[in-house]
């Protein structure tokens, strides 16, 4: 199922979408830095212990996207309140199962084609036009 599918996204809500869409890809990136690194990290001459501050951008990043996820029903606490579209025109089209067409396609029988070709007439022989053949 998509968030069109469900009325859930409408084209007013492409800049918020698109937020969530940055916010997310920064996630990733702050999360491959880290990974790259030492969560804690020993600072000044003493060697005193202090947490990357990457992990404090991510967390912070973490929560900036679990927010947007929350607004378009994407996480289980939130989809258990959704309600679909409120827009005017709420999407009433249902998504098609290929699988499900495919089958219906097939319990259908092949498909009625159409000839171009004029249908033959048959010319009314007489008695006197087939011996005119024979003969």
């Amino acid at each position: 199922m998509t968030l069109n599918g469900l009325g859930l996204l409408e084209s007013l809500d492409a800049v918020a979408f698109g937020l969530l869409c940055g916010d997310f890809a920064a996630l990733l990136e702050l999360s491959r830095q880290l990974s790259r690194e030492d969560y804690v990290l020993e600072v000044g001459e003493s060697g005193y212990p202090t947490p990357n501050p990457l992990c404090a951008l991510v967390a912070k990043q973490q929560k900036g996207v679990i927010d947007l996820l929350r607004e378009f029903g994407m996480t289980p606490a939130a989809r258990s309140s959704l309600t679909g579209s409120t827009s005017a025109t709420p999407n009433t089209k249902t998504e098609i199962d290929p699988f499900e067409e495919l089958l219906k396609r097939m319990n259908a029988g092949p498909p009625a084609v159409e000839s171009k070709k004029k249908p033959a007439t048959r010319k009314r022989v007489t008695k006197k036009a087939a011996k005119k053949r024979k003969g």
